[in-house]
């Protein structure tokens, strides 16, 4: 069970990075709207210009939105893994205690016969 349960916190472990990696995933979009509204306000000061600013925003919304779609895939596709995982734990749980009081009747016998040749 040892070893169930060092899986189970080596897998709770790559979940909190991948939380973490998450987070700072989620942080980018923010990031491209901070870009943006940064060449936004260079490109107010170049009229000429608005074309190609339009363009660069349209290209930035289609990024975050990108990324957020990926983020989105990977957090499903990991949950379900995870869940996956646990049950499999859980499954092998109870193997391992169905198997224990068979193992103890096994014991008993050998002990038994033990006791009784040696009688």
């Amino acid at each position: 069970m040892s070893k169930l349960q060092d899986c189970q916190l080596q897998l709770d472990v790559t979940l909190q990075k991948v939380n973490n990696y998450i987070s700072a995933k989620e942080k980018r979009p923010k990031e491209l709207r901070g870009e943006a509204t940064s060449t936004s306000s260079e490109f107010e000061e170049l009229p000429l210009l608005d074309e190609e600013k339009e363009m660069q925003l349209c290209r930035l919304k289609v990024e975050e939105a990108e990324i957020l779609e990926k983020l989105k895939d990977h957090v499903a596709l990991l949950s379900e893994k995870r869940l996956s995982l646990s049950k499999l734990i859980t499954d092998m749980g109870e193997k391992c205690l169905e198997l224990g009081p068979e193992m103890l009747k096994d014991v008993r016998r050998i002990m038994q016969r033990g006791h009784d040749s040696g009688s």
